[in-house]
């Protein structure tokens, strides 16, 4: 078993629908090209009901390997790049965040986010033992 991390999505210009019908999209992306299941959380509605359209933008992920993080957000790299006003988060449960916005995603940048990805995901498959 994995490290489980909450990812958010918005599109502050988006309505409600487009928000959801692009978290719909980006699940069975997840789903087809890397093989990543994802969930809601619980206590919140499920795509095509009626709800806050912040928390039916939200899935929970399993991230079973290191890759697995990188390769998320090499996806989302792809969508961000394709509309600016789109914004993701990753939560996780000790309350680390990252975030991408399509306005700051550039090439230029991508290594330094990539770098910080891949330092996370090292904390995750070794997690700091209490003092």
């Amino acid at each position: 078993m994995g490290t489980t991390a909450q990812i958010s999505l918005s599109g502050k210009s988006l309505s409600s629908d487009q928000n959801i019908g692009i978290i719909t999209r980006f699940r069975n992306d997840l789903r087809s090209e890397l093989g990543i299941t994802s969930e809601a959380p619980q206590g919140l509605g499920r795509v095509g009901e009626k709800g806050d359209a912040v928390n039916l933008a939200t899935i929970i992920v399993t991230l079973a390997t290191s890759g697995t993080l990188v390769s998320i957000v090499k996806l989302i790299e792809s969508y961000v790049t394709r509309s600016n006003v789109l914004e993701f988060s990753f939560r996780f449960p000790d309350g680390r965040e990252l975030k991408f916005s399509g306005k700051s995603f550039s090439e230029e940048n991508l290594a330094m986010t990539m770098t910080k990805v891949i330092s996370l995901t090292n904390q995750i498959q070794t997690p700091q033992q209490p003092s």
